[in-house]
This record gives C-alpha cells, sequence and structure tokens, in this order.
C-alpha cells in the first residue's frame, strides 16, 4: 500500500512538473523573440544602427540586428530561459565583442529591458572608447 501511494504521488509531481514546464515554453512561443525583446531591440537599433536596422532569422531562437552596409552586428540568441546579446564592432583591424547573459530572461519586464539596454551600452561606448585610446597611444609611441 505504501508503495503505491508512493508511486502515484510521484507520478503527480512529475507530470506537474512537465506541464508547467510545457506551459513556460508555449507562453514565450506565443510570443517571437522580437516581441518579447522588442525594447532592447529598439534601444540598440536606434543607438548603433540610428533606427534603420534589419532582423536577421537565424532560427526561432536567435537573431541578428544588423545594417547591411555596416560590420557591426548584434546577435540575439535565446536558449532554456537566458538570453544572450552579443555585439561584434569592427574597429582597426579588430573586433571588440561585449556580451550580456541573462538567465531568466523571460521574466523580465520592458523597464528592466530598458535598464539592462541601458547599461550595456554605457558599457560598450567604455570598452570602443578604451580600444581607441590604446591604438591612438600605439601610434605616438
Amino acid at each position: 500500500m505504501f508503495w503505491t501511494i508512493l508511486i502515484f504521488v510521484v507520478s503527480i509531481a512529475i507530470i506537474s512538473i512537465f506541464t508547467a514546464i510545457q506551459k513556460k515554453e508555449e507562453t514565450l512561443s506565443a510570443q517571437t523573440l522580437q516581441d518579447r525583446f522588442s525594447v532592447m531591440i529598439d534601444m540598440l537599433n536606434s543607438f548603433a544602427f540610428d533606427g534603420k536596422a534589419t532582423i536577421g532569422t537565424i532560427s526561432e531562437h536567435s537573431f541578428n540586428l544588423y545594417r547591411p552596409d555596416e560590420h557591426q552586428v548584434i546577435n540575439f540568441s535565446y536558449h532554456k530561459g537566458t538570453l544572450t546579446i552579443t555585439w561584434r564592432y569592427p574597429y582597426h583591424e579588430k573586433e571588440i565583442i561585449h556580451s550580456l547573459n541573462l538567465p531568466k530572461a523571460r521574466y523580465i519586464s520592458f523597464f528592466q529591458q530598458e535598464k539592462l539596454v541601458d547599461r550595456f551600452i554605457d558599457e560598450m561606448i567604455g570598452i570602443v572608447q578604451d580600444y581607441k585610446y590604446k591604438i591612438l597611444n600605439n601610434f605616438n609611441h
């Protein structure tokens, strides 16, 4: 009798876990990545591409934000609840790469997206300025 009850309880727990996982995936699949993270996309598009970027879909979990006439690319990749944004910016024979990993991204509000992208842009500005400073100092020596 004990084993029957234990198996029944464990079965219910497993079924409810799988149901919850499926429901979360359905929630995300009801929205495209572009819709879910539109605030981030719009802000990065405005800053990096003057609002003229194109979205190139790689898969249902990944896409690039880019302008065909420029070499910089911002990649959005979503996997198992984590959004990774990777910004590739070529400068003086080198590619500057800066990434932002956002675990539990499905729960990020539009307000949080705005704050995170502001910080991400500020970080990238600093990284590019530091690299430009190093390049200029190497030319002057």
